[in-house]
């Protein structure tokens, strides 16, 4: 089923749950079958979601599973480097792995990514209901646009004849359709750095019983704004990867030359930029997990 919406304008204060005219028939897009899509026109505000979504069991368990994914894939890693370092090694001289250690970074770890994956679900929700308070239904639904829904209409209606077309508007497409949610991510992650280094200030004028003008050095201002700085950077260049890389998958491939494209581009693009992006900036330091033996 897909979702129907029935408006022609929306004026400042609507809301869209309460509205007669609006109705939303909350589904998967998992059981519309292509050609369902396919044949039916796309109607502004077709993919927006209720802000209640954010608080559901699909968004909950997928940010949580995705919260614990990383960090065991980081500890999985470490653990092999560590091993690797002992490959000629007979089993018996190898000193015992820290567990205790690689435990705690992994907890420390998924709390974060667990708080900053949740948390930016809400920031995006309230970003997308903020533009549909502020702006047209049509700059809303442009945020709020399934892109694999978005690709099969295109296909439908260019075909493989006009693939260049349909390269270059999905381009588009997917950079405001994902948009909100590298937005999303820049805020959570500036306010974090800027609390840190807000709190840091704060210890040194109460705690440590500095003067105001020593708080303020402690403060260290340049240093925030350039960790904003490489943040947004760093955001920016992700959506425009993930964008370039769908047009070109698109190209190649309508079905899934997309999704592939994307998620190939962003992963590029973050491992380059991996470098300028130092680890100091991130909250939990890396640490690698030797044997106290050693």
């Amino acid at each position: 089923m897909l979702a129907t919406v029935k408006v022609s304008t929306v004026p400042v204060g609507f809301n869209l749950l309460e509205n007669k005219d609006v109705l939303i028939l909350a589904t998967s897009a998992a059981a519309v079958s292509n050609e369902t899509v396919a044949l039916t026109p796309h109607r502004y505000l077709d993919d927006f979601k209720p802000f209640s979504t954010v608080f559901g069991y699909k968004n909950m368990s997928l940010q949580l599973t995705k919260a614990v994914i990383l960090p065991l894939n980081i500890l999985l890693n470490e653990f092999n480097l560590y091993m690797d370092q002992y490959k000629d090694t007979d089993p018996d001289d190898i000193p015992p792995y820290d567990w205790n250690t690689a435990f705690t970074k992994f907890y420390r770890s998924a709390v974060y990514d667990g708080t900053r994956f949740l948390m930016t679900s809400f920031i995006r929700k309230a970003l997308e209901e903020y533009s549909l308070h502020n702006f047209s239904v049509k700059v809303t639904d442009q945020f709020t646009k399934d892109i694999a829904k978005s690709l099969v209409r295109k296909d439908a209606r260019f075909g493989v004849e006009q693939r260049m077309e349909v390269s270059r508007r999905m381009f588009w497409t997917t950079g405001r359709a994902t948009s909100l949610t590298y937005l999303s991510f820049f805020i959570y992650d500036s306010a974090f750095v800027t609390i840190q280094h807000i709190a840091k200030a704060y210890d040194a004028l109460v705690h440590d019983g500095k003067s105001v003008g020593e708080a303020l050095v402690a403060l260290d201002l340049p240093s925030l704004l350039w960790k904003i700085t490489k943040k947004l950077i760093f955001q920016t260049t992700s959506l425009t990867s993930q964008s370039l890389g769908y047009a070109v998958g698109s190209y190649f491939n309508l079905k899934y030359g997309g999704l592939v494209g994307g998620t190939i581009f962003e992963l590029l693009a973050s491992l380059m930029l991996s470098q300028f992006i130092s680890t100091n900036d991130d909250p939990v330091k890396p640490t690698k997990a030797v044997s106290k033996a050693r």
